[in-house]
């Protein structure tokens, strides 16, 4: 928002990919944009992440199914 911070939830269910959108002064100050590809066809963005390959990653890390030995 305007003067504070908003929140909305997404299932992780929900998100088909994850990708990351940088512009070159985007990478200077180690910011960026995810974008949330949704399996409906949909997508969202995070704008303004510090950081945001580890973030992709981490999201990255919860779609793909745990395997067990």
């Amino acid at each position: 928002g305007l003067f504070g911070e908003s929140e909305d939830r997404l299932p992780i269910a929900d998100i088909a990919s994850v990708s990351v959108r940088q512009s070159p002064l985007d990478q200077f100050f180690g910011i960026g944009t995810i974008v949330l590809q949704l399996k409906e066809g949909k997508h969202e963005r995070l704008v303004g992440l510090r950081d945001p390959d580890v973030v992709r990653r981490k999201i990255e890390a919860l779609l793909t199914p745990a395997r067990w030995a």
